[in-house]
């Protein structure tokens, strides 16, 4: 699993990912920042991951693989860069392996791919969500805009990413162990592509059906 971190009420609460899975961040700063969403006089609106933490995109911020019914641990995470005070995005994205588990260079270079289809997806969002920080400057009236924006863009792309991402690293894992001259389909390598291939499939499976299109959950659909 793999995640894309900004609090939306669409996604599961567990976590959310794109690209990954989501998974808890560390405790945020109140006075820095406030619940997603939070214009009263005490609060001041702000792109909230204290939360929450997108394996792509559970959160609507991040985009990772990780722990779920499908998975037992996240392998990837893809999320936007959130500057110092916590308060806005940079306009740029972190990438994340998990070097504990992704021991195998086979299975490794599926789940490089599968961020890579978050990364496509989220780049041209946290551009955009940065320069309506930016535009916004001190005006916590239209930085609220900008959290608005930010909660409704992450969760509108989350299970499509999901979902295209998925098909890529399960397309990936596949083809590898179809290579009859790849290593990949050859012990040691061949065991950790097909348990790779589980993990895959049942998240594409699951993630296509979230995102409306659960005929592109079927292998080789």
């Amino acid at each position: 699993m793999y995640e894309l971190a900004a609090c939306m009420k669409a996604l599961p609460s567990e976590a959310i990912r794109l690209g990954g899975i989501l998974q808890r961040s560390r405790p945020g700063t109140p006075e820095r920042r406030p619940a997603f969403g939070d214009t009263s006089p005490g609060g001041r609106p702000g792109h909230d991951f204290s939360q929450v933490r997108v394996r792509a995109w559970p959160h609507p911020g991040h985009f990772s693989s990780g722990k779920s019914n499908c998975s037992p641990d996240w392998f990837g995470d893809t999320s936007p860069e959130v500057d110092p005070s916590g308060g806005s995005f940079t306009g740029k994205l972190v990438v994340k392996y998990n070097d504990a588990v992704l021991k195998d260079p086979c299975v490794r270079e599926c789940v490089v791919q599968h961020e890579s289809v978050h990364v496509k997806h989220l780049t041209p969002i946290v551009k955009r969500i940065h320069e309506c920080d930016v535009a916004a400057g001190s005006d916590w009236d239209k930085k609220g805009k900008c959290n608005e924006m930010a909660t409704r863009d992450l969760a509108e792309i989350h299970n499509r990413s999901e979902c295209e991402a998925y098909r890529q690293s399960f397309t990936c894992l596949t083809l590898k162990v179809l290579d009859a001259t790849s290593p990949c389909s050859k012990p040691p390598h061949r065991e950790e592509v097909q348990r790779q291939r589980g993990y895959e499939g049942c998240e594409m499976k699951s993630y296509c059906g979230a995102a409306g299109t659960p005929e592109l959950g079927v292998p080789n659909a």
